[in-house]
């Protein structure tokens, strides 16, 4: 993986020709190629469209995995709203099964490892003092849920059964919030 601020901008091999290219990592076909391939596939579509062949927005048709017709929103969609969602997400890990393995096979699985782990530190370090505990005002270590220590998740625990209580009923008065943070009166209270 190239590092930060580098250009990913490298030297391809056009796949139709067989010529050096300058392209990124997608790049397939040289610029010449690339040229020839759009003429082709602007006749194809202007023949199909002749012919009566080309789907129109706002026409019907059928969903290529559960044949149930839905109206056509875009000139590649081939799938119904119901199947659509699935069938990108099993493409796209296809797509970075596939990516993942070209980088394994061009930097090592320790770089790749290497990678991950200091993207997982960096993470760390910039989410580490975001969040603060909603019962004391401090923050919260990394690795915890939302509060900073066991006796604030116990007070909010506490503060919210007493708001369930009072909302059905069983309590006239409405708790405070006051009460149950971190200096009020019912914050140390053992349960």
């Amino acid at each position: 993986m190239p590092e930060k601020g580098t250009s990913t901008l490298r030297m391809r091999v056009c796949r139709q020709c067989g010529t050096e290219f300058t392209g990124g990592p997608r790049a397939w076909y040289c610029p010449a190629c690339r040229r020839e391939r759009k003429l082709e596939h602007d006749r194809l579509a202007k023949q199909r469209e002749r012919s009566g062949r080309s789907r129109r927005l706002g026409s019907t048709s059928q969903c290529e995995i559960c044949g149930k017709d839905y109206i056509v929103n875009s000139a590649n969609q081939r799938y119904c709203p119901d199947c659509a969602p699935e069938r990108y997400k099993e493409v796209d890990r296809e797509q970075s099964r596939g990516l993942l393995q070209r980088a394994i096979d061009a930097y090592g699985e320790e770089y790749l490892a290497g990678h991950l782990k200091r993207k997982r530190e960096a993470y760390r370090r910039e989410n580490e003092n975001k969040r603060i505990c909603p019962m004391c005002g401090e923050t919260v270590p990394f690795g915890e849920k939302k509060f900073c220590s066991g006796q604030c998740k116990n007070a909010a625990e506490r503060y919210a059964y007493s708001k369930y209580s009072y909302k059905v009923g069983r309590k006239k008065t409405e708790p405070n919030l006051a009460d149950y943070k971190k200096g009020g009166r019912l914050y140390d209270k053992k349960s």
